[in-house]
């Protein structure tokens, strides 16, 4: 969420965006995969179709009850729901922040006072901060806010991001090792209002800390890892088919470790190569062409 707000405003800052353009591309960018996903989906659970739930899934709102449940197929469309109604307002928000960049604080004070008011009028801040928007758009707009403070670096505040990477990295193990003792995803506290904060706050640091060291090495290492990046989308959303199919069918090594090393082997060992190697399929097949029917909308 954080890397979506900070890439698409660092290109689109200063420039002026056609708006149905930007539309477009998101469109052929998330929608080939997306719809071949919900037709594998339903081929394999057709007793879980029905017309409006595929009509409110299609409509980029299936982090909403009522959307299709196509098991491990749909696991991962309540973020295509959440990046996609960021997708239709941030040019909006982009101009926002080129205006005055300060009112977009006080868009992130108002989701906080919203997610605020879902507990207190018993919601499930759980599900609030998590599956929606209102939970999410905190990370956006930090990320947003990352891209512009990394534009305006100055040699000073260069450092100072290069300097604090390792201390970042080491806040973010911490706070998921605080957000485990804490009850983890499953924890329904009020605690979690504040949690998509920060989590982009750490995130945001560690991608403008990020970039400001690697983004001048271009050897095979960095080359691996942004193809990895191009693949990224489909890993995103077959992981967890590769993951379902493994646990039931026991295609997976036990060895007489703890669990959590069990874990580790099997993802390292199983799970990541085959989700590459499907991956690039699916990417040069589905993705791929329609990539190249993009167009411009920056001006």
């Amino acid at each position: 969420m954080v890397l979506s707000g900070f890439i698409f405003t660092y290109g689109a800052m200063g420039r002026q965006i056609n708006y149905l353009g930007f539309v477009r591309n998101r469109f052929l960018r998330i929608y080939p995969l997306f719809i071949f996903l919900i037709i594998v989906g339903i081929s394999v659970y057709p007793q879980n179709f029905s017309f409006s739930s595929l009509l409110q899934t299609v409509l980029g709102f299936s982090n909403v009850q009522g959307a299709l449940n196509l098991g491990p197929f749909s696991a991962m469309f309540w973020a295509i729901s959440v990046e996609f109604q960021f997708y239709l307002i941030f040019p909006f928000l982009l101009k926002l922040m080129e205006t005055d960049y300060k009112k977009i604080f006080y868009l992130l004070g108002l989701a906080i006072i919203f997610r605020i008011s879902g507990y207190l009028l018993d919601g499930n801040i759980r599900e609030i901060s998590y599956w929606t928007i209102l939970g999410r758009i905190d990370q956006f707009i930090l990320g947003m806010l990352a891209a512009k403070w990394f534009k305006e670096l100055n040699e000073k505040r260069d450092k100072l991001f290069k300097f604090i990477f390792i201390p970042n990295i080491l806040l973010i193990v911490i706070a998921m090792f605080v957000f485990n003792k804490l009850g983890g995803w499953v924890a329904v506290e009020p605690w979690k209002i504040i949690w998509p904060t920060i989590e982009g706050l750490l995130w945001s640091v560690f991608i403008v800390s990020y970039v400001l060291i690697f983004n001048k090495y271009t050897n095979l290492l960095s080359k691996f890892i942004a193809k990895i990046g191009e693949l990224s989308f489909s890993m995103y959303l077959i992981h967890f088919v590769i993951i379902q199919i493994i646990i039931n069918k026991g295609l997976f090594i036990v060895l007489d470790i703890s669990p959590f090393k069990n874990a580790i082997l099997n993802s390292v060992v199983i799970v990541v190569p085959i989700t590459i190697l499907i991956s690039l399929i699916t990417y040069n097949l589905i993705e791929k062409p329609f990539l190249k029917l993009r167009v411009k909308y920056l001006k």
